[in-house]
């Protein structure tokens, strides 16, 4: 599987590149809007990463099983940017783990994933000038990560996110929409502020919206895992 070693590569690499461009940057007011826009610029990679990797998924899967190949011309799946997407992709890979292993052999630590999380985005940021510059969102942040630790959750066939973490994750896909289209239309300005009444508005901020990026990764990579345990025998 030629496509491998990217799949399995974590998206967070991007984010590990960025406290490395950016540890020599002066801690003053005039650097602020570089790091508003480099922070822009890693969400469009992550994204653009996360994209890719699911259309690499779904072609290993293409490749091995004619049904999948058949799903994939015959809906002529192209964007997989939404959550809506990437559960498709989910869904299809889990089946195919599922088909050879067993349902009860699936493994998925959902929690493990969080705490790995919160952990990576603790120690990227806990010195950073970036945190400094948004103490408020990194608050919410950890606020918003501590609540996700609390709750249980086991991904299932048919969802690999709470609804709550759904509903963030759209959120973080509209927004790279509006920085990568430059779609700050009047409508959409009214939206946003529209949105600002919503309970998790708060939440956001990058440290969150990479979070979830993150732990979106994390459920794929250790699926896929099982997903090669049977076709690289």
């Amino acid at each position: 599987m030629k496509n491998k070693n990217f799949i399995l590569q974590p998206v967070e690499s991007i984010l590990e590149e960025m406290q490395l461009s950016t540890a020599r940057l002066s801690a003053d007011f005039n650097t602020l809007p570089v790091y508003n826009y480099i922070l822009q610029a890693v969400l469009l990679k992550m994204t653009g990463f996360m994209e890719q990797k699911m259309k690499l998924i779904f072609w290993e899967m293409a490749t091995n099983s004619p049904e999948i190949r058949w799903e994939l011309f015959k809906n002529k799946h192209t964007e997989f940017s939404s959550y809506k997407n990437k559960n498709l992709v989910f869904t299809s890979l889990y089946q195919e783990v599922k088909r050879k292993m067993g349902e009860n052999q699936i493994t998925l630590n959902y929690p493990q994933h969080v705490k790995d999380t919160k952990e990576l985005i603790s120690q990227l940021f806990e010195e950073s000038l970036i945190k400094d510059f948004s103490a408020r969102d990194f608050f919410f942040w950890q606020e918003f990560i501590t609540e996700l630790s609390k709750k249980e959750y086991i991904p299932s066939n048919s969802n690999f996110l709470p609804n709550h973490v759904q509903n963030i994750y759209e959120r973080t896909i509209r927004f790279r929409h509006t920085i990568a289209h430059n779609t700050k239309a009047p409508l959409v300005i009214t939206a946003e502020l529209k949105s600002l009444q919503e309970k998790e508005y708060k939440y956001e901020n990058y440290f969150v919206r990479f979070s979830v990026i993150i732990l979106v990764d994390k459920i794929f990579i250790e699926l896929f895992k099982q997903y090669l345990e049977y076709y690289e025998e």
